[in-house]
């Protein structure tokens, strides 16, 4: 892919586009570029620009709640099963997930939807995996599903007092960025819904 041919006004922001390509790396505008040629997006350098940072955005904030939930496994690993503090703290997260999922119903808490974290492993790890090796986020499918279906899911398996601020961040992730363009919207409703009938079943 030539970004020269793909970005519209490239003559205009050549100087900067050189910048960035060298700091940042031609693979990752490339990726952006595909995902807005996915999306209708007219691919001037703003646009790009714009995109490149909303992904970061949703990657830093994202990685946040990844680190309460490895901290959240590794934590209910020790109590419950009564292992080794310094051995269950040096786990990989694949393997602390596997044991939480492990304590079957003395995993329960704080509303964490535990059969979907079980049936959504393959998404979800591969999920968390992308975040954590710094992967553009937007257009990529994890077990299938899209970035914004995989961000539903997230919220549900993370404790319940935790989904007000992640919703409400990633919903802050287009801020003075791409709000006249595509972005991703999270109906906080739904989930405050989901979440009750949770709590009943």
């Amino acid at each position: 892919m030539s970004l020269e041919k793909e970005i519209i006004n490239y003559n205009d922001n050549i100087e900067d586009i050189k910048h960035w390509v060298t700091l940042k790396g031609e693979i990752r505008y490339e990726k952006i570029i595909s995902f807005l040629h996915d999306k209708n997006i007219e691919c001037t350098w703003e646009n790009v620009t714009s995109y490149m940072k909303y992904d970061k955005r949703i990657l830093l904030n994202v990685f946040k709640y990844i680190i309460v939930l490895e901290e959240l496994y590794k934590s209910f690993v020790i109590m419950k099963k009564g292992k080794n503090k310094t051995n269950v703290w040096n786990k990989t997260f694949d393997n602390a997930y596997s044991e939480y999922l492990s304590l079957g119903s003395k995993a329960k808490y704080d509303n964490i939807n535990l059969g979907l974290m079980k049936n959504e492993q393959e998404a979800i790890r591969k999920f968390r995996n992308d975040v954590v090796h710094n992967k553009i986020l937007l257009n990529r499918k994890y077990g299938g599903r899209t970035l914004e279906e995989i961000l539903k899911i997230f919220i549900q398996i993370l404790p319940g007092e935790y989904r007000h601020g992640f919703i409400k961040d990633i919903n802050n992730c287009c801020k003075e960025l791409v709000e006249t363009n595509w972005h991703i919207n999270i109906m906080e409703w739904l989930f405050f819904l989901h979440s009750i009938a949770q709590i009943h079943l």
